[in-house]
């Protein structure tokens, strides 16, 4: 005898919630490997950002249940699957642009390091 179809599908449901929450740990991992330092808007309208909030990092998004911004993670799980289907499909550029733009300005740090270094050392010798 088959167990009830309901049932069934509702079990189905939660290993689907409980494979999306892990993969929102795991993308929170990862993200916090890259050690960018700063956060990174997904998206500006909703809230949601990688960002640094109460003193941890993560995915974070404004909850307009509850009027609070929380973790990914802590939403109901309609809005958390949505939130995250949103994120797996924009993120990648949005990485790539945060280390682009940081990537960019430290080059530009120190090749201005270098050439004030290099102007410092030829007055040291002009004194001399």
């Amino acid at each position: 005898m088959t167990g009830d179809p309901i049932d069934t599908k509702r079990q189905q449901l939660d290993e689907a919630d409980d494979a999306i929450a892990a993969a929102i740990t795991e993308l929170e991992d990862r993200l916090r490997k890259f050690r960018l330092g700063v956060g990174i808007d997904i998206d500006p309208r909703r809230g949601l950002c990688y960002d640094k909030h109460e003193g941890k990092w993560g995915l974070w998004a404004w909850d307009d249940n509850s009027q609070e911004v929380k973790r990914l993670r802590d939403f109901r799980r309609d809005d958390r699957a949505q939130l995250f289907e949103f994120i797996l499909e924009n993120i990648r550029p949005m990485i790539e642009k945060a280390i682009d733009d940081r990537l960019s300005k430290r080059q530009q740090i120190a090749a201005k390091a270098r050439r004030t270094l290099g102007e410092l050392a030829a007055l040291g010798k002009e004194q001399k």
